[in-house]
């Protein structure tokens, strides 16, 4: 499976481990990428109620993206398989490069906060929060404590540098609490700048800093939980179409899932069927409480989740409950080709 070249820089406690100090890797399956690009990004209500089917679209044209833009590199005795940009993407003009650009900026963050920072839902700011005077950052994340992250996401088809960076984290100098419109304060646990980039090669690698404490003010953000994940999980939805024919209950390790197969991309996307009260529930009796926990904590569906387990590349649990099953066409060996040679696109 691909490796992410990614760096980790000035991160605070309590993320100060390994992987949040200095160049690491980390494997990702195919599986894995897919779900972080059609998870993160907006999900602001007026957007689909306005555009109604199109956001599905969208979501689908997120999956070509993947598929269409990237292969995977041919592993060796001292480079393991990459990620790298297809002929396909090198032939774009300047100015899709620049939307791809960010469309895997947005994706690389999503990945980053999921793995790393535990944070299922990541979504972008402007769709949840009051909207802030000046610069505002890109996207806002929230965990199952109701704890928030604030991010910045850049992509560029070149080195991500340090005036980048820079002003990535500048942009994530937002108030220091988010206010619930009963009154309840949740706390910012993060703020990050992340970027995508590509070394000369093409190859996809991320960085991601822990921005140093900056200057706040007195604005505030107001947001609901539930509110929040509602649009979270409104373009799923949208994009799986329940009523439609061709969905299908699945159950796998004893959670059940609706799932449509979408076959133009060979990708089965399922959502777990739960309420959203379901993902917040943290009483101590409540069969559902701690939810993330018991999800991650069992064995077969955490290896699925860290794409330790054999079949990692072809299926895999994201922690927000939404499945990515890709079909044979996304094996190793097809996705070392050019998208015109390969078996199916």
């Amino acid at each position: 499976m691909p490796n992410l070249t990614y760096l980790s820089k000035n991160f605070k406690s309590p993320y100060t481990g390994r992987n949040f100090v200095g160049r690491n890797t980390l494997p990702v399956s195919w599986g894995k990428l897919m779900h972080a690009a059609i998870t993160v990004g907006k999900a602001d209500a007026t957007y689909l109620n306005k555009h109604g089917v199109l956001s599905r679209y969208e979501r689908k044209m997120r999956m070509y993206m993947v598929k269409v833009n990237l292969i995977e590199t041919v592993a060796t005795k001292s480079t393991p398989a990459q990620f790298q940009h297809s002929e396909v993407y090198k032939s774009l003009d300047p100015s899709e490069k620049t939307a791809l650009s960010y469309f895997m900026g947005l994706t690389m963050a999503k990945l980053l906060a999921s793995h790393f920072l535990n944070i299922p839902w990541l979504q972008h700011f402007d769709g949840y929060a009051t909207p802030l005077k000046g610069t505002r950052p890109d996207l806002l994340g929230m965990n199952s404590k109701r704890g928030f992250v604030i991010m910045e996401a850049k992509g560029r088809t070149g080195a991500a540098t340090k005036a980048l960076m820079k002003k990535a984290k500048d942009q994530t100098a937002v108030p220091p609490f988010i206010h619930s419109p009963g009154g309840g304060m949740h706390p910012i646990i993060a703020r990050v700048a992340s970027a995508s980039y590509a070394n000369k090669a093409g190859v996809l690698a991320a960085r991601w800093e822990d921005p140093e404490e900056a200057d706040l003010n007195a604005r505030s953000s107001v947001i609901e939980p539930l509110e929040f994940l509602h649009q979270y999980y409104e373009p799923i939805r949208t994009l799986i179409d329940f009523e439609a024919p061709g969905t299908e209950e699945k159950e796998y390790e004893g959670y059940t899932f609706t799932t449509r197969f979408f076959p133009e991309v060979d990708v089965t996307v399922g959502l777990l069927n739960k309420p959203l009260e379901f993902y917040l529930d943290d009483s101590p009796h409540s069969a559902d409480s701690a939810w993330y926990i018991t999800f991650t904590r069992n064995r077969r569906l955490k290896g699925l989740l860290n794409d330790t387990s054999d079949t990692g590349r072809d299926l895999f649990f994201g922690a927000d409950g939404v499945l990515v099953a890709l079909g044979p066409s996304w094996n190793s060996e097809n996705m070392q080709r050019e998208p015109s040679q390969r078996d199916s696109i």
